[in-house]
């Protein structure tokens, strides 16, 4: 299931968003087709594309320094403020920390991912010594 979900975000047909932090949303959003026609389409596909073309940069900047243990998970809560300052402020998903771990998720760069067992995250998440 996540690797459908990450594959279906990295291709911008799928998204979590809302640009309120507050607003609980009842699930992925679809980009194509007779679902795509909501409110906030064009702010959702700009968020989309702002997230695929700084995702490198995202992951690098937040998890460089970071060595690999079982201690450590991603610290995704600081992308949402770094991503709009790449976007030149035309990001406003203040879900975007949640898209990212999909796509960390389903990309396997992270050992061990269960409801019951311990994570282990893989380069480019962290370096090991």
């Amino acid at each position: 299931m996540m690797r459908f979900v990450a594959a279906k975000i990295i291709a911008g047909e799928m998204t979590f968003y809302s640009p309120d932090p507050l607003r609980t949303l009842k699930g992925f959003q679809s980009l194509v087709g007779d679902f795509a026609n909501v409110p906030d389409i064009k702010a959702m596909r700009k968020n989309n594309a702002a997230l695929l073309q700084h995702f490198g940069a995202l992951v690098r900047s937040e998890n460089a320094q970071i060595v690999c243990n079982w201690t450590y998970f991603p610290d995704f809560i600081r992308v949402t403020d770094p991503l709009k300052e790449l976007s030149g402020g035309a990001a406003s998903n203040a879900w975007v920390r949640l898209e990212l771990m999909m796509i960390v998720l389903g990309a396997g760069w992270v050992e061990g991912a269960g409801p019951r067992s311990k994570r282990l995250p893989c380069p480019p998440l962290c370096h090991y010594q």
